[in-house]
């Protein structure tokens, strides 16, 4: 008796502290590395935390130019490294037949519009401007990663933000910026997510994606 109290209690005290709003003022960007202010506030105003994201400047030292008198000659371990090299683009290519298995499953893509909009419903947006172009290496990918994020913009649009998603198919890229603060109280976007995790097409999508990447 006493546990099942115990727990009643904690159960009650994490709902209250779910229930806090959480405000974020964001002020970030990205273009090859992130940068910007983000300021954190929850339990109206006790806990305050504020991050600041330097970016990186000049360029990357692995990215020099080869030496005069050619590349260095390849070492024993090069061979290893390749083959690692090749696992890694196995696991890739596995994870994207995953990915696309489980876009063709019927009633995903509705579900997940329903999913953004129910987001978008609970966060509490002023003055959000938001900027986001991105690019894969295969340009089939990039418009059907496009074809998910658009409903989601439009949901967006419709409640009043400023959003622009720009889909690159020229080769891998990504940009973002975002500037705004977002109110949102986690207790209500667990139980959006929860929903959409609970959805019998969101199972079958799940399953998909396992059979695929076997």
């Amino acid at each position: 008796m006493e546990a099942v109290l115990a727990a009643a209690v904690l159960f009650g005290i994490l709902l209250v502290l779910m229930s806090a709003p959480v405000a974020a003022d964001v002020d970030v960007r990205h273009e090859g590395t992130f940068a910007g202010d983000v300021t954190v506030t929850w339990l109206w105003g006790v806990v305050r935390v504020t991050r600041h994201v330097p970016g990186a400047s000049g360029q990357r030292q692995d990215q020099a130019a080869v030496p005069p008198d050619g590349p260095p000659a390849q070492e024993p371990g090069a061979r290893r490294s390749s083959k690692s090299g090749g696992m890694r683009h196995g696991a890739s290519g596995r994870g994207r037949a995953r990915a696309f298995a489980a876009l063709r499953t019927p009633g995903l893509l509705p579900q997940v519009f329903r999913l953004g909009r129910g987001l978008v419903r609970q966060v509490r947006w002023h003055r959000c401007r938001g900027r986001l172009a991105f690019g894969c290496d295969d340009p089939a990918e990039t418009g059907v990663l496009f074809g998910v994020l658009y409903p989601a913009v439009l949901s967006a649009r419709g409640a009043g933000l400023d959003i622009a998603v720009e889909p690159l198919f020229e080769g891998r890229a990504l940009a973002v910026a975002w500037h705004g603060r977002v109110t949102v109280v986690p207790v209500r976007v667990v139980a959006t997510i929860t929903a959409f995790l609970c959805a019998p097409v969101v199972w079958q999508a799940t399953t998909r994606a396992w059979r695929a990447g076997r």
